[in-house]
């Protein structure tokens, strides 16, 4: 009896540490978590600012610009690799671990055309719609606009990742487009601002779709595997975007002097730029993601407090609500998975629960044998509410 009592006491000790270590690590991460959200909104916000007076001058070459600063994510692995080596890894043995994920069909030359191309591509054009739209809106328009982003990628996961479609997201997404739609419509008697919004949209979209292609190509990378990713593309955007900035000169598309090219500005967005990169992946592996998204809402108020202050910009009526649908947006998009399903499950259950008391009132009316068991479901076949006002998932997917 003793025995068995010194085993309990034993187990119960056990307990108490692992819930005291883990309380602990949930301090760190969150601590951590913070501080991350708030140098990832410091390096978001002075980015954009800095490459909106790069943008706002007689600079024109855009696209030399986004060759040149996507060019600097390049040291990305090997400072990996430095610190690894710090740590007592070998190259050898990192570059055995990093490089299977790039590989496709067991050879690193079609993994690089499959995996590492499209994905330079895209991030080329959004960076690039990224300096053109800041010639034509604010640095707070184009921020806004962005966090759309957000909403795209839940739309391509639901149709490339078999992501389960949810009511209250779905919600989310037309706040989204509603945003966006007002924020359309404030610059219809500008057409370059409404050429701007459109860029942002673009840079929103391209942004999204090369996000969600690198979750297919890259399920479940860990953070050697995404620094050396970050570099592959960073380099292949190094040896291929030359091509594309030497043709807009050529056709004088863009006009290229180096001796009005202000470095200054140029280099200080830049490293900024690759800061926001760098702190992104370095949140994500040391915190929540969640944490790290909320950067980027942080980010619209503090643009817009610059915008205003030092830039004179003002915000009409329809820019404002805009604001508030796509951050609203945004922040029920983050909401986690889990907790999504639950809001879902209750807001059907209470529009519908009307309409199932007066069915069963009939029904009940009608017939005194007859069985009542009718189940109102979406078409989308994810949420359904049933006749006892329980509402669920079905266990099948897309």
């Amino acid at each position: 009896m003793g025995e068995n009592e010194n085993q309990n006491d034993t187990s119960d000790i056990e307990r108490r540490n692992v819930r005291q270590r883990y309380r602990k690590w949930l301090g760190i991460s969150s601590a951590a978590g913070l501080i991350t959200v708030l140098i990832l909104a410091v390096t978001a916000i002075l980015e954009a600012q800095y490459s909106h007076n790069l943008s706002s001058g007689n600079f024109t070459a855009v696209m030399f610009a986004t060759w040149y600063a996507r060019s600097w994510n390049v040291v990305c692995y090997p400072i990996y690799c430095t610190f690894g080596m710090l740590f007592g890894k070998s190259l050898q043995q990192m570059w055995r671990e990093d490089s299977a994920i790039i590989l496709h069909q067991g050879k690193l030359s079609k993994g690089l055309i499959y995996k590492i191309m499209p994905v330079t591509v895209f991030q080329g054009i959004s960076y690039c719609c990224f300096f053109y739209a800041m010639k034509m809106v604010s640095v707070t328009d184009y921020a806004t606009i962005f966090c759309v982003n957000i909403a795209l990628i839940y739309i391509l996961s639901v149709s490339w990742l078999r992501e389960p479609v949810i009511f209250i997201r779905i919600i989310a997404i037309v706040m989204a487009i509603s945003g966006v739609l007002l924020y359309a419509v404030s610059y219809e008697r500008n057409r370059s601002g409404f050429i701007g919004i459109l860029l942002s949209l673009v840079s929103a979209v391209t942004s999204a779709i090369f996000r969600v292609y690198l979750k297919i190509i890259l399920p479940k990378a860990s953070f050697g595997q995404s620094a050396l990713v970050l570099t592959l593309v960073s380099m292949t955007m190094m040896l291929s975007g030359w091509l594309f900035v030497l043709l807009f000169s050529v056709i004088g598309f863009e006009k290229l002097n180096w001796d009005f090219i202000p470095w200054n500005t140029l280099n200080v967005a830049s490293a900024f730029g690759f800061a926001f990169t760098a702190f992104t992946f370095l949140g994500t592996a040391i915190s929540y993601p969640l944490f790290v998204a909320n950067s980027l809402i942080i980010a619209i108020p503090g643009n817009a407090i610059v915008d205003v202050a030092i830039r004179n910009v003002t915000f009409d009526d329809r820019k404002i609500l805009g604001s508030v649908l796509i951050t609203g947006s945004f922040l029920i998009l983050v909401i986690p998975e889990s907790k999504a399903i639950d809001i879902s499950k209750r807001i059907v259950a209470i529009c519908l629960r009307p309409i199932l008391k007066w069915n069963k009132k009939n029904a009940a009316a009608g017939s005194k044998t007859q069985v009542y068991n009718m189940v109102i479901s979406s078409s989308s076949n994810y949420f359904y509410i049933d006749s006892t006002y329980n509402s669920g998932l079905p266990d099948t997917s897309l």
